[in-house]
């Protein structure tokens, strides 16, 4: 008679204060929890209610060959599953090793290695972890940023600043988008796609948005994530503050116009042609303003430490 048997198998931005990790505003013109799911064991019970043996009569003798066929070829896929489980293993193996080497890249590895080991974070907000990578991702965006301005990044003091910045675009995203979930807020598929057709369109199609991308070291998967984080920001910051309410007067745009055309070396256009595009910027700035007091008053009751 056959023990029973059981398995168990484990399943398995230069940035102002107030800028928010935005890589579609870097592409048009720039948090994550960081988690170890912990797996779940799944039993897997193969008992059989155990049944005295008991000799059989006479006439049960002639289903012996059946039995015995029937014994014979569950050995048989016994055998290949065994064989099929080795050449799966040896597969995923080799793919892995691939992978490693450079030679391939399907990014599953990454995925598992990430549940199993996960990434450092840069900087806890609230409890939420914000993995390095995020971080390097903005570091290096905003290191692209100075030196297309004339800045050395690799100067101390310049790598300095971008650090600092780098993680304040850390913190006000995690502070803003923390703050949106609270209010209930929720981005839908159709809202990120909509967005992103507008980005493409931006850019002149596909491949000059691709070719955009690469440039900044952004992959599709980051800016669809930078697309939800946008949307998710910008909706609640619609209540949040009163933007619309901003108001821009003449005398400000007048001397606005002034202080630029004031230096000898730069050529502006006359003023009535440039108009609009003053007024925003200055509504720009003035915004940039609200919203900076909104994140400080977020860090007020908030717990911020920084790991790096």
């Amino acid at each position: 008679m056959q023990e029973p048997t059981n398995t168990s198998t484990p399943q398995p931005t230069s940035a102002d204060s107030t800028k928010t990790s935005s890589t579609t505003e870097t592409i048009v013109a720039t948090t994550e929890t960081v988690s170890s799911p912990e797996a779940t064991p799944v039993t897997v019970s193969t008992d059989a209610p155990a049944v005295a043996a008991a000799p059989l009569p006479d006439a049960a003798t002639t289903a012996t060959p059946v039995v015995a066929a029937v014994s014979a070829r569950r050995q048989m896929m016994k055998q290949y599953g065994i064989a099929f489980l080795i050449v799966a293993l040896m597969g995923g193996a080799l793919w892995y090793m691939l992978e490693k080497q450079g030679r391939v890249e399907t990014g599953v590895f990454d995925k598992i290695t990430a549940l199993v080991r996960p990434e450092p974070a840069a900087v806890k907000v609230n409890g939420e972890k914000i993995a390095q990578s995020l971080y390097q991702k903005n570091y290096e965006q905003l290191a692209l940023q100075a030196a297309s301005q004339g800045a050395n990044a690799a100067d101390p003091a310049t790598a300095e600043q971008i650090k600092k910045q780098a993680i304040d675009v850390l913190v006000n995203s995690a502070l803003l988008k923390q703050a949106a979930r609270n209010a209930g807020i929720v981005v839908t598929p159709e809202q990120i796609t909509e967005r992103y057709q507008g980005i493409v369109d931006a850019q002149g199609g596909e491949e000059a948005l691709a070719a955009r991308m690469a440039e900044l070291m952004i992959t599709k998967e980051g800016l669809m994530s930078d697309i939800e984080d946008e949307i998710l920001i910008q909706t609640h910051l619609d209540t949040a503050v009163d933007l619309k309410s901003i108001d821009v007067t003449k005398e400000e745009v007048d001397a606005f116009y002034k202080s630029v055309t004031s230096n000898p070396e730069v050529t502006v256009p006359p003023l009535e042609e440039v108009r609009d595009q003053v007024e925003q910027e200055i509504r720009y700035g003035k915004q940039q303003e609200l919203i900076g007091a909104y994140i400080e008053t977020l860090k007020k009751d908030a717990e911020v430490e920084v790991l790096i």
